[in-house]
C-alpha cells in the first residue's frame, strides 16, 4: 500500500505540473464571500419542488447541466454574484470523442450569460475543456475559471482543510456536487445550502434520473456508463458510497455550515432545513 501511495502521487505530481500555474490564479477567490450565504444547485428531481425565483438575489453555485433548468435565466440574470461549475471531462474515453464535448461546450455557449463566472475542472482525462475552448476559440468574454483534480483519495486518507484549496491539485471525486461544496468552503461561505444535491441516482428510473431529460452531459447517461464495463447498479453504489464518506469529511472539517434542503437526498450528514424557513 506505501509503494502503491507514493506511485500514485507521483503520477497525479505529473499530471498537475504543467496547470499548476493555471489554477494558481484561483487565488483571487479564497475568501472572497466570508461571512455570506451561498446556494448549491444540483440536478437531482428535487429540486423541482422549490421555487427557485426566490434565489434571484442570493450568491448561486450551479453545477454541471443546470442550465437547462426552466427558472435559469430568472435566477442567473441578477447582478449578485453567480458561478456554475463543471466536473472535469471524463471517460471512457474512446467512447466520448473531442466532438462530444466541443458540442457539450457549444451548448455552454448558448445557455450561459456573461455575467456568470465559470469554472472548469480538468483532470488526467487528455481531452479538457482548457484544450477545446482554446484550439476552437469558444467562450470569448466569459470570466473563465479552471480548477485541477487528480489526487486519489485512497483508503488511508485523513481528512485536511488544505486539500479545498483551488490554487493546487484537488481530490478527485464521483460528482460535481463534492467540488461545488469544496468551492463555497473556499470561498469562505459561512451558511451552504444544497438543493438538488440528492445523490440517490440508484432509487430512479434510470432513463430519468434528473430533473429534466436534456442537456448534452446528461444524453444517454446509463449507456454511456455501462459502456464502461461497470453496469449501472454497480456505478452507482459504488460512487454513491465514495460521496457520502467525502461528504462526511467536509462535515467534520467544517460543522454546522453546510445544510441540506432536500428530504429525498443521500446526504443526511448534513442537517435538514426547511427551504421557506431559510
Amino acid at each position: 500500500p506505501f509503494v502503491t501511495r507514493i506511485l500514485n502521487s507521483l503520477k497525479s505530481y505529473c499530471e498537475f505540473l504543467p496547470y499548476a500555474n493555471v489554477v494558481k490564479k484561483n487565488d483571487i477567490y479564497r475568501d472572497i464571500h466570508k461571512g455570506k450565504r451561498c446556494f448549491i444547485l444540483g440536478s437531482g428531481p428535487s429540486i423541482n419542488d422549490f421555487d427557485l425565483n426566490k434565489l434571484s438575489n442570493e450568491i448561486i453555485i450551479g453545477l454541471n447541466s443546470f442550465y437547462i433548468h426552466p427558472d435559469f435565466n430568472t435566477i442567473f440574470s441578477s447582478e449578485v454574484p453567480k458561478y456554475m461549475l463543471c466536473a472535469p471531462f471524463h471517460g471512457p474515453e474512446d467512447q466520448l470523442p473531442e466532438s462530444h464535448w466541443l458540442d457539450l461546450l457549444k451548448e455552454h455557449e448558448d445557455h450561459l450569460n456573461k455575467n456568470i463566472t465559470l469554472f472548469y475542472g480538468l483532470g488526467s482525462c487528455n481531452l479538457n475543456a482548457k484544450k477545446i475552448t482554446e484550439k476552437y476559440n469558444m467562450l470569448r468574454g466569459y470570466n473563465l475559471n479552471y480548477y485541477f483534480t487528480s489526487n486519489v483519495q485512497d483508503e488511508w486518507y485523513s481528512p485536511n482543510i488544505k486539500h479545498f484549496d483551488f490554487t493546487k491539485n484537488l481530490n478527485t471525486a464521483s460528482t460535481s456536487s463534492v467540488w461545488g461544496i469544496m468551492l463555497a468552503l473556499y470561498m469562505g461561505f459561512d451558511e451552504i445550502y444544497l438543493i438538488g444535491v440528492d445523490n440517490n441516482l440508484i432509487c430512479l428510473p434510470r432513463d430519468n434520473p434528473r430533473f429534466i431529460k436534456g442537456g448534452i452531459g446528461h444524453i444517454n447517461e446509463q449507456k454511456i456508463t455501462e459502456l464502461g464495463t461497470f453496469s449501472w447498479n454497480y456505478f452507482t453504489s459504488f460512487h454513491l458510497a465514495r460521496t457520502l464518506k467525502q461528504y462526511e469529511f467536509m462535515n467534520l472539517l467544517y460543522p454546522d455550515k453546510i445544510y441540506n434542503c432536500s428530504k429525498v437526498s443521500m446526504a443526511d450528514m448534513f442537517p435538514f432545513i426547511h427551504y421557506d424557513d431559510i
